[in-house]
C-alpha cells in the first residue's frame, strides 16, 4: 500500500509541475508537501528520491545513446 501512495504523489507533483501550479517554478518545501498531501514527511522525501533518481537515470541513458557512433550519423532528435 505504500509503494501506492508515494506513486500516487510523484504523478501529481508531476501534473502540478506541468500544469503551472508552482510559483517560480520551485516545489514547496517537504513539510509544505507532506501537509498537503496528508502523509509522511518520509514518503514526500521518499517519492522525491525515486523520482530524482529515475530522471537522473533516464537522462543518463540519453546521453549514452547519443554519445553513440549510431547516433551521430542520424539525424538529431530533439528533446
Amino acid at each position: 500500500m505504500a509503494d501506492l501512495i508515494y506513486r500516487k504523489v510523484i504523478n501529481d507533483i508531476k501534473n502540478r509541475i506541468f500544469d503551472n501550479e508552482f510559483q517560480n517554478n520551485k516545489l514547496p518545501d517537504e513539510r509544505s508537501l507532506s501537509e498537503s498531501y496528508q502523509v509522511s514527511r518520509s514518503t514526500i522525501k521518499r517519492a522525491l528520491n525515486i523520482w530524482h533518481n529515475k530522471e537522473s537515470y533516464l537522462k543518463a541513458r540519453i546521453w549514452d545513446f547519443r554519445q553513440s557512433p549510431i547516433f551521430k550519423e542520424s539525424v538529431p532528435i530533439p528533446i
